[in-house]
């Protein structure tokens, strides 16, 4: 929540889960594995949500073809 009050988009009305920067801000993903003791699940988020370093995770992949779709 943190994220959104403080880079306040215009268009998020509503705060839904995708909303979260989960896997693209560093702070955010700790804050999710760390904090709540599920380290373990570093792996997927990049494999499935986000991935910086590397191949990138699905979500990605298919966030790319639907933009080019557009």
């Amino acid at each position: 929540m943190r994220h959104l009050w403080q880079t306040k988009p215009d268009w998020v009305h509503l705060i839904h889960t995708h909303h979260i920067p989960v896997g693209v801000d560093e702070e955010v993903t700790n804050d999710l594995t760390s904090r709540l003791q599920r380290s373990p699940m570093r792996s997927p988020i990049g494999a499935d949500i986000y991935n910086a370093n590397g191949r990138e995770a699905y979500a990605q992949v298919q966030d790319q073809e639907q933009l080019i779709q557009l």
